[in-house]
């Protein structure tokens, strides 16, 4: 094992924690020594043959055992993401990205801690992305663009040039937002939504052009 690779732990070990794995895998940067799922059922059992090591309140017992370095959060509820992240960094674990070989990113783009960019996606000049954030296949982003902490964008989203996405936004597949628009905190675009306007913070907007569906009710 080379020197640069740091002993980490996926959180979640579902479908999405097989794409982290992936991407990880993929990178060769980082060993993967484990799963951590709150599910006791899923203890002690492996998946891509990596051990599922307990729930993430075993951590702190867990970063001992296993000499854990870092994580990073496959868990796609936004607001719980950040949580998490907060929590494991206060145990002293270091948030570590997925970010794939195959995704074209500008050198003059920067993305936080703890980031999911899969394969096929472009990031164009001066776009700054935050901590958690999820961006998945073949999602588009333009120029100048803002995305904050713990967004989800999904697969095949299209954001035009200088537009700016609040915490915690949840981007359906392959909606598209127009240029220099503001999506506020918490809002959710469903699949396919075509946003050609700013959208207020806290609610859900779906259909072509997007309109209001409801409000978003969080549980925390």
């Amino acid at each position: 094992m080379s020197e640069k690779q740091e002993r980490v732990v996926i959180i979640g070990a579902g479908g999405m924690g097989g794409v982290y794995f992936d991407v990880l895998d993929e990178m060769n940067v980082y060993e993967v020594i484990g799963f951590i799922d709150d599910d006791p059922k899923k203890h002690g059992k492996n998946y891509y043959d990596i051990p599922i090591l307990g729930g993430v309140s075993d951590m702190p017992s867990l970063k001992e055992k296993h000499q854990i370095h870092g994580f990073i959060i496959s868990i796609g509820n936004n607001r719980l993401r950040g949580k998490m992240g907060s929590y494991l960094e206060n145990l002293g674990l270091k948030p570590v990205n997925a970010v794939h070989p195959r995704a074209a990113i500008s050198r003059y783009s920067t993305y936080g801690n703890g980031v999911l960019i899969e394969a096929g996606v472009g990031i164009n000049p001066h776009t700054t992305i935050g901590n958690h954030a999820m961006i998945s296949l073949s999602a588009s982003i333009g120029h100048d663009v803002v995305i904050g902490d713990c967004v989800h964008i999904a697969p095949n989203v299209v954001i035009g040039g200088e537009a700016k996405l609040g915490d915690y936004v949840d981007v359906g597949l392959g909606a598209t937002i127009n240029p220099t628009l503001v999506v506020g905190e918490g809002a959710v675009l469903g699949a396919g939504a075509a946003v050609v306007k700013d959208v207020p913070k806290n609610i859900v907007v779906v259909g072509v052009p997007a309109q209001k569906l409801k409000d978003v009710v969080n549980e925390d």
